[in-house]
């Protein structure tokens, strides 16, 4: 991919974000404004979109991050016979305690999600007209809110994106999670992981859900209004078929407008799906509504008023005194992102590097509850999405692209401070690889690395064949699948035969010994490189080092051990024994289980404490 490329074209609208001070604490704003056209008429028209409940709204940031891209940029939008092209302005709040907003999960409220929302509306009522959009659970606090936001707003469309209206057995799900949802029937829980998990939450995959959530949430009112006309439902299925219980829902509401568009499970996706027909059928209703009610009177001012959020434009003067999160303004490589910085009183610096596809919160939080730990024992970071994920701007690239995104950054981080700070790396997965791929121009001080990618053909092979295979067959559900016939053992004999193939000695040994010698020179500039080359020189940028590094394993987790395993080399041996190292047993890949991640914050502070002044 040629980044460069990228940025030929900028769009008309301005990605930012502002923390705004609700009943409970701070939460999270987060804005795309259409640029004023060359006729200085002011944008009349906004979206606010409600995400949906825990996971799933980090499942689906990225397809309300690029409708809002789209519907915000008026080099997308076409004109009309009343007036020249004019964007949407589109607006996307983290409820306390959720995403990148303040607070902690396990306390959550939807009575205060309520208040927080119809506080902030007033902000909107400057609008000619504002669109709603609730996806899955959000749908149901919409339908809930509606009466109040009529008080409001100008209200536009109302969208519902996979509705999740039964609020009784949206808790029956979240009860089957708890015992379903992770190997040992008990999900780890981001509470827990910080203090003693509260004895009133379910623990659901890295989430503590307060009980009085039930309550709430069967108190919901989601029956839908009397007046349907100005009403969408969208259900992205496999088939492009309305599901049977949407059917009879229409038979009895014949006004609904309900649409079925081809499409993947998108809310349950952390990497992403094409979700193209949803966004293509949402962006027609709305600039469709948008037309037809487009004014030919300029509209008054309507920019958010600030008065009850915290300041967003991040010059050169941050002070080391805020302790409240900051918006940090990014540009990598001419794709606009949004930092967030926690301020301390420590000159050193911990940027925080996504793995995969996660957002900068992280998954089940995990990013922002590190974040404030460090910021509490006393250091600041830096958490921002790459090009391509999240809210930033761009197609989504893998991580040899977010390493030569990161050698970027230290013209960012010199423009946004103004002055040197002592800069550590944290990354997770293929962010900890991106990390010491861009490590010789980002020349950091130290590097705090989880389950690094290093998946070689003949490691990952080998790998297989020890903890996966070995696992299954001493393993009770293995044998019972293959007494009673459930098992395709054909299959399973032929993947075994290609990993043991593949995991033979001398198979790849020398060719990546020669790949390591090649690279024996740090270069700040990533030349083309294949995933193997790439993981191969990220080694080599790690031997080269030479300040402290923390690596941190988890015990349940393939790509740690496909780490552990290539540590094992002889030619490799030395960067494990050189480095500070945490095993943390029984913990999975995102540390989501009962304590990990608490591990990880106690370890994390004690190293960043005794790194040279």
């Amino acid at each position: 991919m040629n980044l460069n490329q990228q940025s030929a074209m900028t769009p008309r609208f301005t990605l930012d974000a502002e923390y705004i001070q609700g009943g409970q604490g701070l939460w999270l704003l987060t804005r795309w404004r259409a640029a004023d056209n060359d006729n200085d008429n002011d944008n009349d028209t906004a979206l606010l979109i409600l995400p949906p409940f825990a996971e799933e709204m980090n499942c689906c940031r990225r397809v309300f991050a690029t409708l809002a891209a789209t519907l915000a940029d008026t080099m997308t939008a076409a004109g009309t016979a009343a007036g020249p092209a004019t964007g949407i302005d589109c607006f996307l709040p983290d409820f306390y305690g959720t995403g990148d907003s303040e607070g902690d999960f396990h306390s959550i409220s939807l009575q205060q999600w309520r208040q927080d929302m119809l506080s902030f509306l007033p902000q909107l009522a400057g609008y000619r007209q504002v669109h709603l959009l609730g996806c899955r659970f959000a749908a149901a606090l919409l339908l809930d809110w509606l009466a109040d936001i009529r008080q409001i707003l100008p209200l536009g469309q109302v969208l519902l994106w996979q509705p999740q209206l039964d609020t009784k057995r949206f808790w029956q799900q979240l009860q089957r999670l708890q015992q379903f949802g992770e190997p040992g029937g008990q999900a780890g829980v981001t509470a827990a992981n910080t203090a003693t998990n509260p004895a009133d939450t379910l623990s659901v995959a890295g989430y503590a859900i307060p009980l009085s959530l039930q309550s709430e949430a069967l108190t919901l009112n989601t029956q839908l209004p009397a007046d349907v006309s100005q009403l969408y439902w969208f259900e992205s299925t496999l088939t492009g078929q309305l599901s049977p219980a949407s059917l009879r829902l229409q038979q009895n509401h014949p006004n609904l407008l309900m649409q079925a568009v081809n499409g993947q499970p998108y809310w349950l996706s952390q990497e992403p799906v094409d979700t193209q027909a949803l966004l293509d059928a949402t962006i027609a209703v709305l600039r469709g509504s948008a037309a037809i009610n487009s004014p030919t009177s300029k509209v008054n001012n309507v920019t958010p008023a600030p008065t009850d959020s915290i300041a967003t434009g991040i010059t050169a003067n941050i002070t080391a005194n805020i302790t409240v999160p900051q918006i940090i303004s990014l540009q990598l490589c001419g794709k606009q992102s949004l930092g967030i910085y926690l301020a301390a009183a420590s000159d050193v610096l911990i940027v925080m590097i996504n793995g995969g596809a996660q957002t900068k919160a992280g998954s089940h939080r995990m990013q922002q509850q590190l974040a404030r730990h460090w910021q509490q024992a006393g250091f600041a970071s830096l958490r921002f999405d790459f090009p391509g994920f999240g809210d930033a701007e761009g197609k989504p690239g893998d991580f040899i692209d977010h390493g030569r995104y990161l050698t970027a950054l230290p013209a960012e981080l010199q423009r946004v401070f103004g002055k040197h700070r002592r800069l550590v790396l944290f990354g997770l997965c293929d962010g900890a690889t991106a990390a010491l791929l861009a490590s010789p121009a980002l020349q950091p001080d130290a590097l705090l690395l989880l389950n690094p990618w290093c998946r070689l053909q003949q490691n990952h092979a080998r790998t297989m064949l020890k903890f996966y295979y070995l696992q299954r067959l001493i393993s009770k559900e293995f044998w019972q699948k293959l007494l009673t016939g459930r098992l395709n053992l054909k299959t399973s004999v032929a993947a075994l035969r290609r990993f043991w193939q593949a995991s033979s000695p001398g198979n790849d040994s020398a060719n990546q010994t020669a790949e390591l010698a090649k690279s024996a020179v740090a270069s700040t500039t990533l030349p083309a490189l294949s995933p193997d080359q790439a993981v191969l020189r990220a080694i080599k940028h790690w031997q080269q080092l030479t300040v402290p590094l923390h690596l941190t394993l988890s015990g349940a987790d393939l790509t740690a051990a496909e780490c552990a395993e290539l540590l094992k080399r002889t030619d490799l041996q030395h960067l494990r024994q050189q480095a500070e190292c945490l095993e943390i047993a029984g913990a999975n890949h995102t540390l989501s289980g009962e304590g990990h991640l608490a591990a990880l914050m106690q370890a994390s502070v004690d190293f960043l404490r005794r790194l040279p002044g």
